[in-house]
């Protein structure tokens, strides 16, 4: 049931335009402006968002924990809750990879 839950949350996210796939989502430093300056490039910069990386990247984790909307998981850790909040979900193609193994 938890599986079958969340296959219908990712599919609702992305039939409502709420999933940015990236390839990748790295910053040069563990600093909160790198972090929502790359953000302001994808035209994210309000809301609430979140990011979803294959594994723990401990400059994004850093630079992310400052900002209120923003909230930062790895595929390991994702739940329902974080999904239906976030306005936008930010994914690399390597955590959505994952993901789709993981519900199918």
């Amino acid at each position: 049931a938890y599986r079958a839950a969340m296959r219908s949350i990712f599919s609702e996210l992305l039939r409502q335009d709420r999933v940015v796939i990236v390839d990748e989502f790295k910053v040069a430093a563990p600093k909160t402006k790198e972090v929502l300056s790359l953000l302001n490039s994808m035209g994210l910069n309000a809301g609430r968002r979140l990011i979803v990386t294959e594994a723990f990247d401990e400059n994004v984790y850093l630079g992310s924990r400052n900002v209120i909307e923003l909230g930062y998981l790895t595929v390991s850790s994702l739940d329902p809750v974080s999904l239906i909040s976030a306005d936008k979900v930010v994914i690399t193609a390597g955590a959505i990879k994952m993901v789709e193994e993981w519900l199918s």
